[in-house]
């Protein structure tokens, strides 16, 4: 019995990928522009639906651009991801690049998988404290878990779950070009997380299903007063 539990705990691990992330932070890079106030209108449509669009000097062949990046993702699978997004009809590219620092950006956005969706799986349980799935990997079962701080393998189900959540919403489910998208909407700002439909939220993160996995998004720092970065930068 316990070689069988320790084999699928090897297992369901090494296909849920449970990751880390990366200490080199991330952005995307959209379009440059000569003029400043393109790039500042660009940025600020970006803004409007829902992006962390900021932007930033850079010099080409002796002459001086304004990029339009959007966001800060603690890894390149996360850039990558809303760079997924994007290239669907928001912005004609979206390239994941390395963040430079002091970047004007609000939050650092993660993205950890939970699993890759094996042929049967299900949400098994789900309350304000945690979220519980049922998946079946080779013919054995298992129990996949996110309580609001990490992903965790379980070997057997935990007590019941109460299917009710906080009823403080933080984040809701939009829709920019058909692309399912949870954002965060809090006094003043508002921040497109990830990309994906909506299955759970907690204090500061997200549990959504996308084409091929469960994924949980999260934001690492706190929302911050965007800075009038553009107003600076044109003086």
């Amino acid at each position: 019995m316990r070689r069988t539990l320790v084999w699928l705990a090897v297992s369901v691990a090494s296909s849920l990928l449970l990751g880390t992330s990366a200490a080199q932070p991330w952005t995307i890079q959209t379009v440059a522009y000569r003029d400043f106030r393109d790039a500042s209108t660009v940025a600020e449509s970006l803004r409007t639906l829902g992006f962390d669009a900021y932007t930033e000097f850079a010099m080409f062949k002796g002459k001086q651009f304004t990029r339009v990046r959007v966001g800060c993702f603690t890894s390149k699978l996360a850039a990558e991801n809303m760079a997924s997004s994007l290239r669907k009809g928001i912005t004609r590219e979206a390239v994941p690049l390395p963040l430079t620092p002091g970047a004007d950006v609000q939050a650092c956005i993660d993205l950890e998988i939970g699993f890759l969706k094996p042929s049967v799986w299900q949400l098994d349980g789900i309350d304000g404290e945690a979220i519980l799935f049922y998946i079946e990997i080779g013919g054995k079962e298992a129990y996949v878990r996110h309580d609001g701080a990490r992903w965790e393998v379980l070997q057997s189900r935990p007590e019941t779950y109460r299917r009710t959540i906080s009823s403080e919403v933080r984040f809701q489910q939009i829709y920019l070009n058909d692309v399912a998208l949870v954002q965060l909407s809090r006094m003043q700002h508002t921040i497109n997380l990830c990309e994906g439909s909506l299955l759970w939220q907690g204090s500061n993160v997200v549990v959504v299903e996308q084409q091929g996995a469960v994924v949980a998004c999260r934001l690492e720092s706190p929302l911050q007063s965007r800075a009038p970065a553009d107003l600076t930068a044109s003086q």
